[in-house]
């Protein structure tokens, strides 16, 4: 007999509700935490149609725009995953895609505080984004204030206290971003006028990593 099918695992979802009681703000932040551990682990290769629900939650306007330190953080990280387990397409809308970069732009300005206690997830944040160059999206979209913050906000961040593999992170994000911005197609378009467009789809550079890339 053939063996029986395997059930699709189905994260954990965010309760964004108004907050019924004073412990509402603990419980968020540990319900990220859960959902961010799921996935970190899941597979670009696994079924996706169960994590819609999940990615609309997280690029609500109430969740990236949240005043809590710890959510904004775990936000930040689960989305780094979002866009790397969905890629090449990209779940959200430009105007969602612009928020959720001005969340991860801000969020890497917590690399400053390498003895911090939240110094290992800004670590995580940096590497999922260096590893699968989401920030090449913010050229195809004419983000071009929100690529000068992120080369701003990661040479201010920079320390010679990093470890090595965290520099070569934001160097490599740094130096992706700018090789692309000075291309021979992206000189010509990077000033142009914005002009509405659909959500982008992602093209993927085949590497021995089976981390996905995207370019533009």
């Amino acid at each position: 007999m053939p063996p029986p099918p395997q059930e699709h695992r189905r994260p954990t979802l965010p309760t964004l509700r108004r907050p019924t009681s004073p412990s509402h703000a603990v419980r968020a932040p540990c319900t990220l935490q859960k959902l961010s551990e799921e996935l970190e682990e899941w597979e670009q290769t696994e079924e996706q149609d169960s994590l819609k629900a999940v990615a609309a939650v997280l690029g609500s306007a109430k969740l990236l725009r949240h005043r809590d330190g710890d959510v904004k953080l775990l936000s930040a990280c689960c989305l780094s995953d979002v866009l790397r387990i969905f890629a090449p397409e990209s779940p959200y809308e430009n105007e969602t895609l612009k928020m959720v970069f001005e969340l991860f732009i801000s969020q890497l300005r917590g690399l400053q505080d390498d003895e911090g206690a939240s110094f290992a997830r800004y670590t995580y944040l940096v590497e999922r984004l260096a590893m699968v160059k989401s920030f090449v999206l913010m050229l195809d979209l004419n983000f071009d204030d929100l690529v000068r913050q992120l080369v701003e906000v990661l040479l201010e961040s920079a320390s010679e206290a990093h470890p090595i593999r965290v520099s070569g992170y934001m160097m490599s994000i740094i130096v992706t971003t700018l090789e692309v911005s000075l291309s021979p197609y992206n000189a010509l378009t990077l000033n142009r006028t914005p002009t509405p467009t659909p959500a982008p789809t992602l093209t993927l550079t085949p590497t021995p990593n089976p981390t996905p890339h995207y370019r533009s």
